[in-house]
């Protein structure tokens, strides 16, 4: 009898407590998916770990500086619902990776002048809110 109630106890403590630890977000593993998404003719100049805390953050926003006529692509990976946008320093939105409803995991600009651009990654709450995003860029 009693090492049934050890079972049963050893069981309950794993369920109850490790299940926490599955639950946690590691945004390496989805930034490492990302740069591996970028094509090969494309140089990973940043990384961007994106950990929503279960919805607690929706929105994280990024300044940038970008080159006139040079190629940027953001990569991202996640579970869906996570929308990216890039604006120029007005918040005028110029490309975005949801379109029509549907989720790209890829999104390219090629900036047509040199200044302060944001990157914007917003958690719609279709999904996890765990992910990761990398841009690259070509000339």
């Amino acid at each position: 009898m009693k090492k049934i109630q050890i079972s049963i106890f050893s069981f309950l403590f794993y369920s109850l407590f490790m299940s926490n630890i599955w639950a946690e977000c590691d945004t390496k593993i989805f930034v490492n998916k990302a740069k591996a998404a970028l094509s090969k003719n494309i140089t990973a100049i940043e990384s961007y770990h994106l950990n929503g805390r279960d919805g607690a953050k929706k929105v994280f926003k990024y300044s940038l500086i970008m080159s006139k006529n040079t190629i940027y692509t953001v990569a991202l990976t996640s579970a869906k619902g996570l929308i990216y946008s890039l604006q120029d320093s007005r918040g005028k939105e110029l490309v975005s990776n949801f379109k029509n409803g549907n989720y790209s995991q890829t999104a390219e600009y090629r900036a047509a002048a040199t200044g302060t651009y944001s990157l914007v990654f917003t958690f719609d709450g279709k999904g996890g809110y765990c992910a990761g995003a990398a841009l690259g860029m070509r000339r």
